[in-house]
């Protein structure tokens, strides 16, 4: 896409100027007008994002556009450079604020109505949208484009094929195979009146191909798989044959039929093989190390397991080259950054020093001027060159009193944010220790509850049993002595009802007292339920975390396979280098530099190749630049490194003018 050349344009095509970061942060302090501070920043800028030194790079952009707008330049102005700023970011791999960025940059352009530059950020919205996996909002970023591409129809097709490609990523299938299909069709009729860009429409073939193969149904997918092979096979592209052959045997593989998989799979690694010395040897590289995956799960399958660890261990060796090259590329990106902010540091200081040596020599200048002057000025003289000193000391006091005072802010700001994260751990256990607390006081209080309401009972079938037994003892002395103590039984049942209307009195208080009990313990319960949720909803932002950790791993680890084939392969070097050794160790997982070997006209030709960047954006840039230098090196046969830069740089304006639709997202 055009989006990914202008972040190559960055890396490789951008003519830089003579002058140093020392010489412009020396100018910019000393500029007075408002535009020397613009174009100053800016240059400024783009030396520390071609040094990748991103941080620096966003703050004197951001200057830069601060000063735009305050002067109410013209917007076209204040968008570029608000594009440099998401840039940068998105070279930093900060989806969201390039995210943001970008959309600024797109409202800019919307009140300018600059349609070319519209669709050039539209793309790059889409484009940061799908790495970072928000595919609703590609998509809408590419319904927007079809509006613009409606009488560009090579790029419409291509807009179409990344919509299937985004609704396929989502689970969306009907719609997947729609967009791929109309994508198919504005090929077909591109076709129809001239050559047609069959490279868009065989990426459209596949596309069908692998939703069918994920949808299970495997002979529809073959046919689709078929038709682009006729495609690649016409075009004699045999890397893309072999890609397409891995496709083939994925889908014989899912449907069990493992023979016709290895069939597949050994003429791919045929094709690729023979393209690990041609002009495609990064591709090839790259589609041989998926053959020889997929032909080890065949295996594994097949319960093979010495072709199995073969073919296994050939994967694997193609991967610990790449991981070297990012742990290599990681460690130089760090002490890169490290040595940017020790430079500036350094820069700040001598200019520091040149102004004071300067402001010395003008001093040491006016003395001997005044010398020569008359007894009577001579005082007035000395005094004003006094003050002047005087002052000028005051300045640096203030100068070196306000340093002191931002870093007393810089160490404040950082205590404060070491206390509360600390606060925020104390917190964490603090509401672990009193939810813990608060269970084991309910866990008592409903013990106690129970106790009282035992106890309650227990009394209560006391008073009960005193009763029935004074019953039966008054009952039988009454009938024992009716006629001799008639009026001694009158007597005793009166004062039984008393009692009796006593007994139920204490039982009206302990019901009363059971109630008020019931009521406590409702109450316990609900406060215990609270805290359980509190509990549950905590564990559950956990796993939300965890999750999410786990989506980004998943993500770096998808991204490492796509770049492990583009080094030059161990027997090649060995072979046109002899004795050498290479020292290679990246940064990241994934990342943009690289460096390039190959053998034109009994020439070697060498490349180390920094590209701005790192990470998914990096990556990118390192597989444009190795098809860029393979075009003009084997392709050309160009050897100059002089013309093979000029040709490079050609190359980019060349591609930036006519938009890329050929490789979709397969």
């Amino acid at each position: 896409m055009r989006f990914l050349l202008i972040v190559w344009l960055f890396t490789f095509g951008l003519p830089m100027y003579a002058q140093n970061v020392n010489d412009l942060i020396a100018q910019l302090n000393k500029a007075k007008d408002d535009e020397s501070k613009i174009m100053l920043s800016k240059q400024i800028g783009l030396l520390y994002q071609k040094q990748q030194g991103y941080s620096k790079a966003i703050e004197y952009y951001q200057k830069a556009f601060e000063l735009e707008k305050s002067n109410k330049k013209p917007l076209h102005q204040q968008g570029e450079t608000q594009k440099d700023i998401a840039l940068a970011y998105l070279l930093m791999q900060d989806y969201p604020k390039a995210t943001e960025g970008y959309k600024k940059v797109l409202e800019i352009e919307k009140a300018a109505k600059d349609t070319e530059e519209i669709k050039e950020t539209l793309e790059g919205l889409a484009t940061i949208s799908t790495e970072s996996k928000d595919y609703k909002a590609a998509i809408d970023y590419y319904k927007e484009l079809v509006v613009y591409y409606k009488n560009d129809l090579p790029s419409l097709a291509n807009t179409y094929n990344n919509i299937g490609y985004n609704y396929k990523k989502l689970g969306d299938t009907p719609k997947a195979l729609d967009n791929f299909d109309q994508s198919i069709k504005i090929n077909q009729q591109i076709a129809s009146k001239s050559k047609g860009n069959t490279n868009v429409r065989a990426v459209a073939l596949m596309n069908i191909g692998s939703t069918f193969t994920n949808e299970g149904d495997f002979k529809g997918a073959k046919k689709y798989y078929e038709d682009a092979l006729v495609i690649r096979k016409s075009q004699n592209n045999k890397v893309e044959e072999a890609k397409i052959n891995n496709f083939l045997a994925v889908n014989e593989f899912l449907a069990n039929r493992n023979e016709n998989a290895l069939a597949y799979i050994d003429d791919a690694i045929s094709e690729a093989e023979r393209e690990l010395n041609g002009t495609n040897k990064s591709r090839a590289q790259e589609v041989l190390m998926s053959s020889y995956q997929i032909k080890a799960n065949v295996y594994q399958q097949q319960q093979d397991l010495k072709q199995y660890q073969k073919n296994y261990q050939k994967y694997l060796d193609l991967q610990k080259a790449y991981q070297e090259e990012q742990n290599r590329q990681r460690q130089e990106l760090i002490e890169k950054q490290l040595e940017i902010e020790k430079k500036e540091g350094e820069i700040k200081a001598d200019i520091a020093e040149k102004d004071k040596q300067a402001l010395e020599l003008t001093q040491t200048r006016l003395e001997k001027e005044k010398a020569q002057q008359e007894a009577k000025l001579r005082e007035s003289e000395i005094q004003r060159l006094r003050n002047q000193q005087e002052l000028q000391n005051q300045r640096i006091k203030n100068a070196a009193i306000e340093k002191q005072r931002a870093e007393q802010q810089l160490e404040l700001i950082r205590q404060k944010s070491e206390s509360e994260k600390q606060q925020q751990q104390v917190a964490f256990l603090e509401k672990d220790k009193e939810l813990e607390k608060q269970k084991r006081t309910a866990e008592r209080q409903e013990e106690q509850r129970k106790r009282e309401v035992l106890e309650k009972e227990k009394q209560l079938s006391d008073l009960k049993a005193n009763e029935e037994s004074q019953k039966r003892f008054f009952a039988t002395l009454g009938l024992g002595i009716l006629a001799i103590f008639l009026a001694g039984v009158g007597y005793l049942l009166i004062q039984n009802r008393k009692k009796n209307k006593l007994l139920a009195a204490k039982n009206s208080t302990i019901e009363e007292q059971n109630g008020e009990l019931q009521t406590q313990a409702e109450e316990l319960r609900q406060q215990q339920e609270e805290i359980m949720a509190q509990r549950d909803a905590i564990g559950q932002k956990n796993e939300a975390l965890g999750e999410q950790n786990e989506k980004i791993e998943k993500s770096i680890n998808a991204a490492k396979t796509i770049q492990t084939s583009i080094l030059p392969y161990k027997e090649q070097m060995d072979r046109l280098l002899g004795e050498h050794f290479v020292i290679f160790k990246p940064r990241d997982v994934v990342s943009g530099d690289f460096y390039w070997l190959n053998e034109v006209d009994n020439k070697v030709i060498v490349a180390v190749v920094d590209c701005t960047g790192h990470g998914v954006p990096g990556a990118f840039m390192s597989l444009i630049g190795n098809t860029m230098l393979e075009k003009i090196v084997l392709y050309n046969k160009i050897t100059e490194p002089s013309i093979i830069l000029e040709k490079l740089h050609e190359e980019v304006k060349t591609v930036l003018r006519k938009q890329a639709t050929g490789m979709g997202w397969i």
